[in-house]
This record gives C-alpha cells, sequence and structure tokens, in this order.
C-alpha cells in the first residue's frame, strides 16, 4: 500500500545539522546544547560582539551518534517574531556542563544563517530585488506587476476577489477594515488629501467623506466634513444631521438643480430662508403635476392661473405690506385695484351683508373692490 503525504503549512522551525569532535574523534554519547541567534559574526573564538536576537533555546541530553545530531530550532518562536526580517543572522553554539548552563563552552566561529528554498523564493521571486522587502517593520513591493488575492489576473495594482458572504444580500466580503478605520489619499497639487472613515465616536456615528491637509498617517489637521452618512440620515458639511438630508452652510445658497442654464435653488440669511431661481428665470409652482398655478417673473410680477376655461387669469403687477397690517395689489396693467383693510368681507350677492356697505375703501375697515 503506498503512503501520501499530505501537505503542511511551513512552520518557523529550523532543521539543524552540525558535526563535533572531541580531540579529532566524533562524539558519541548526549549533551546539553544550548542555541542562540545573533546579528553579527563577532570576533575572535569564543566570538564576541553584536546583539542576541531573541531568547536561547536549550537542548537537554541531546543525542550524539558519531558526531552528527540535528535539533529543530525556532520550533516554538523562541528567536521572535522579528528574528528573520531579512538581514543578516549567525547561529552561536554552547555546550553547557549543567542543566541551568551555568558552566560551558562557547564553541566558534557562530554559523550565518543561509536561505532555505522558501526564503529563496520569497526574496528573489518575481520582481527584480525580490517580492517583498523589508523596511524596519513594514514590508514593501516594488516590483512593476499588479497583486492579486482570490484572483490570478489582476486588473490594477491590488484586486482583491471573492470573500466570504456578507448580510442576507450576500455581498462578498473582499475587504474588512477594522472600527474607526479609514481610507486615505495622499495630498495633490492642491495641497489637500481626501478620505473616508468610519466611527461611532464622532457626532451620531457614521461613514464620514472628509478632506484634510494632512497626509494619511499623520495628524497635523482637522478634517473638514464634506459628507456623512448617519442611520437614516444624510448630511453636507454636518457630521450631524437632524434630517432626511441636512445641508449646513454659512448665509447663502446650499441645494442648487439646474440643466447647466437653469438654476433653482434654497438660499438662507439672516433675513431668513429664500427659495427661488438664481439664473435669470421664472419661478413656477405647481401641483399634481399640473400647469404652473403661480409664476412668479423676473420682474416681480406674479401671475396666477386656474387652468379652468371661462376663469380669467390674474397679474399682480405691484404689491405693497402697509405698515398697519393692511395689504394692497395692483394691476397696473389692465388698471384693477385689490385693497384690503383692517378686516375683509366679500359678498357677491348684496352688499348690505358687509358692514358700510363694503364700500369703505380708506376708513371703514373693511373690503374695497375697485376698477
Amino acid at each position: 500500500m503506498a503512503a501520501r503525504a499530505l501537505a503542511a503549512p511551513v512552520t518557523t522551525a529550523l532543521d539543524y545539522q552540525g558535526q563535533l569532535k572531541q580531540d579529532g574523534v566524533p562524539f558519541n554519547g548526549t549533551l546539553n546544547l544550548r542555541f542562540s541567534l545573533w546579528d553579527a559574526a563577532g570576533a575572535g573564538v569564543p566570538p564576541i560582539g553584536g546583539n542576541q536576537i531573541g531568547d536561547s533555546q536549550l537542548f537537554l541530553d541531546h543525542p550524539v551518534t558519531d558526531g552528527l545530531f540535528d535539533a529543530d530550532l525556532n520550533a516554538g518562536g523562541q528567536f521572535g517574531d522579528s528574528a528573520f526580517d531579512g538581514q543578516a543572522r549567525w547561529l552561536q553554539l554552547e555546550i553547557c556542563g549543567d542543566p541551568a548552563c551555568k558552566v560551558r563552552t562557547v564553541l566558534g566561529p557562530r554559523q550565518a544563517v543561509n536561505a532555505v528554498p522558501y526564503a529563496l523564493y520569497s526574496l528573489s521571486g518575481p520582481g527584480a530585488v525580490g517580492t517583498w522587502q523589508t523596511s524596519g517593520s513594514d514590508i514593501f513591493n516594488t516590483n512593476a506587476g499588479n497583486v492579486g488575492i482570490g484572483t490570478p489576473a489582476p486588473n490594477h495594482r491590488l484586486r482583491i476577489a471573492g470573500g466570504a458572504p456578507w448580510t442576507t444580500h450576500y455581498w462578498s466580503g473582499a475587504l474588512e477594515l477594522d472600527y474607526a478605520s479609514a481610507i486615505g489619499w495622499r495630498k495633490g497639487p492642491d495641497g489637500r488629501s481626501f478620505g473616508i472613515g468610519e466611527t461611532s465616536g464622532v457626532g451620531s456615528g457614521g461613514l464620514y467623506f472628509f478632506h484634510t491637509s494632512s497626509d494619511p498617517g499623520s495628524t497635523a489637521s482637522i478634517p473638514n466634513y464634506d459628507l456623512s452618512i448617519t442611520p437614516g440620515r444624510l448630511g453636507v458639511n454636518t457630521i450631524t444631521p437632524t434630517y432626511p438630508l441636512t445641508v449646513y452652510t454659512p448665509p447663502g445658497y446650499g441645494l442648487v438643480h439646474t440643466d447647466g442654464v437653469r438654476e433653482v435653488g434654497t438660499y438662507v440669511d439672516a433675513q431668513g430662508g429664500w427659495l427661488g431661481t438664481r439664473s435669470n428665470h421664472p419661478l413656477h409652482l405647481f401641483a399634481n403635476d399640473s400647469i404652473p398655478r403661480i409664476t412668479v417673473n423676473t420682474d416681480g410680477s406674479i401671475r396666477m392661473q386656474t387652468g379652468l376655461g371661462g376663469f380669467p387669469d390674474y397679474i399682480v403687477r405691484e404689491s405693497m405690506i402697509l405698515g398697519d397690517g393692511r395689504v394692497s395689489i395692483v394691476d397696473s396693467e389692465k388698471g384693477a385695484n385689490f385693497y384690503v383693510g383692517y378686516s375683509a368681507c366679500l359678498n357677491l350677492g348684496s352688499p348690505e351683508a358687509c358692514p358700510d356697505g363694503g364700500d369703505d375703501t380708506e376708513n371703514g375697515g373693511h373690503l374695497a373692490l375697485q376698477r
């Protein structure tokens, strides 16, 4: 029956093989062996100098046969996470006379740790100087190709494909960020960088689109929030939208709808809120998807249309609210005047139904119609 080897992940262990001789004769028996990793070869025998990397690893009563022995080094990560970061390393071997290694003999010289096939591929795979290189605790890639995760055919510098299903809509979870994380773009020629961040610790919490003069990774300047998305609300220039759509601006225009020529918008200032056309075009008011019922023209006149046959349109050329609360409306084109005093009464059937007959144009305080 043929045996089948099962693939296993590569571990951090190093298979070390050595030979020991005593007075030129291969040693047989057991020894206490202690290994340590160094960042320099050291000078002299025993070697002196350099810095030890990580902890030492001790093998008690380790068998040696005909001078030969082997040992799995760093199987438990004794040399530390940064032991092999691309920098040169050397192994030092000591023979201990007791289990605590208080009496020991340091052998020399230290032996250089050379690359093994997996490391050789990592350092000299695709790319002129290696696929991944180190810079302190960072790694980077300078090859001219693209990187694919979950795909062998990346079309851009980084492509992420697939991923576990996410939510009942079954989106593919291709990229996962920690809470309170952000994606950033470096500064452009205008000195601004842009970002997208998520947090529940600012305002009402949500997703924020912002710009800043700080490069990613720095905190030199505050973010300026352009758009915020909180549960059920959208905010422009604010991180605390209080309505389904909240637009915050200094005095001036807020929402502007345009086809490239005509513009209608909202406006706020110290006098209050405004709604109208920003361009030189009339403003139409309508209901039920109808024709314009009220039109405010650019010359200040107002046209009211009923849309019913037999009923005239009304054009207001001038209007005035008097200081004492009275209203005067004049159609200067057709010579029609409409005047309302302190109170109003209109009865088209019998003028006697109104006090003073409904014909007091000034002092009676009722309604006067004049043509």
